[in-house]
């Protein structure tokens, strides 16, 4: 089962000083399931993980 119709490389974070350094940009279209969600509960996974404040 596919979950994303369509899915693009946009960019990536260039700035050497940024926190988020490297991190990749997608664009997803027709997404089956709500990306945010789960972004959302990956970050809190790796911020419980680390002992971080989860906000």
């Amino acid at each position: 089962m596919t979950y994303i119709r369509i899915s693009f490389y946009i960019n990536s974070i260039t700035n050497c000083y940024a926190r988020e350094y490297g991190a990749v940009i997608f664009t997803f279209i027709n997404a089956k399931i709500n990306i945010n969600q789960r972004v959302k509960n990956e970050v809190e996974q790796e911020q419980r993980q680390h002992r971080l404040p989860v906000k």
